[in-house]
């Protein structure tokens, strides 16, 4: 008699859920055509090919330097974390690793939401008056497209330096992506976290389609005192710098004051960015609300 496998079957289900679902919207939507011209005004075949170098270097760190082609389950983390200043390598590599694959994935599906509104918002063809594609190595469209995983390793060493404790992962970077998005496109960066959360919810489904708990006494830190508050930060504020710089030198349409306030406080209160917190020892944590509070008084301004 065949067996068939549940698990198996959960996850057929989940997969053609969202083809099915995908392939009709394409079906209905009669500007698809308009919207890839688009692309390709701005991107080499209206493809974000920067995005997709930087998820195969991220991902292939995962499989190739941490192991998990081999155990994907469980890769090794302990070499690559930022331990201390006097451990190069962690710093080096500790934003390009993970723990495990729901924290890879996470990471990498933000990136691919996030991560092509700013390589369209830079564009592989210059902008500015008077240039002209392949005229130098900055205009040239195949250097160009490198500015997304060079920009991605610089700011993933910076966010591992100014990060406290043993850190590891690519969220610095994602936030950096987002810094830039929110100075640029802030409230289509907003739409593309919803996006992200999206996708890593059919990640979660597709790995485990039924999960079982059991209620047990545990001991746990606080939600809030697992987020590495200072790298995310950090990559945030670097984002919006680059944004600011690229809005300045019109590479860019600055969106209104009002667009961007609403798409930071959105994308701050979504990512928790209001969690600043401490450890005050003898297994207490302190959090401050004081960031939330400040929100709320000049959201009522408006």
């Amino acid at each position: 008699m065949f067996a068939v496998d549940p698990v198996l079957v959960q996850r057929l289900v989940v997969v053609l859920t969202l083809v099915g679902s995908l392939c009709a919207v394409v079906a209905l939507d009669a500007r698809r055509s308009a919207l890839a011209a688009v692309l390709r005004r701005r991107l080499i075949l209206g493809v974000p090919w920067g995005t997709l170098l930087t998820v195969a270097g991220v991902l292939g760190v995962y499989l190739f330097v941490q192991g998990g082609v081999s155990n994907w389950a469980r890769p090794a983390t302990i070499p690559f974390r930022a331990w201390s200043y006097l451990y190069p390598l962690g710093v080096v590599t500790a934003a390009f690793s993970h723990n495990g694959p729901s924290h890879l994935v996470n990471n990498l599906v933000g990136t691919l939401a996030i991560a092509p509104l700013v390589e369209y918002a830079w564009g592989h063809y210059p902008r500015e008056r008077g240039a002209h594609s392949f005229g130098s190595l900055r205009e040239n469209p195949y250097a160009r497209l490198l500015a997304v995983p060079v920009a991605a390793v610089l700011i993933g060493i910076l966010t591992a330096v100014v990060a406290v404790g043993p850190v590891i992962g690519f969220s610095g970077v994602v936030f950096a992506f987002a810094g830039v998005g929110l100075a640029v496109y802030p409230i289509r960066t907003v739409v593309a976290l919803a996006v992200a959360r999206v996708g890593s919810l059919a990640a979660t489904a597709l790995q485990s389609p039924v999960t079982v708990a059991r209620a047990e006494p545990t001991f746990a830190s606080p939600w809030w005192a697992d987020v590495a508050i200072q790298g995310h930060a950090v990559g945030l504020l670097v984002g919006i710098l680059i944004g600011v710089w690229m809005g300045r030198r019109g590479l860019v349409d600055r969106p209104s004051s009002l667009r961007t306030y609403a798409g930071v406080v959105l994308f701050g209160v979504g990512q928790s960015l209001w969690a600043v917190y401490w450890f005050r020892g003898e297994g207490e944590f302190v959090l401050s609300m004081a960031c939330l509070s400040s929100i709320a008084r000049s959201d009522s301004r408006w």
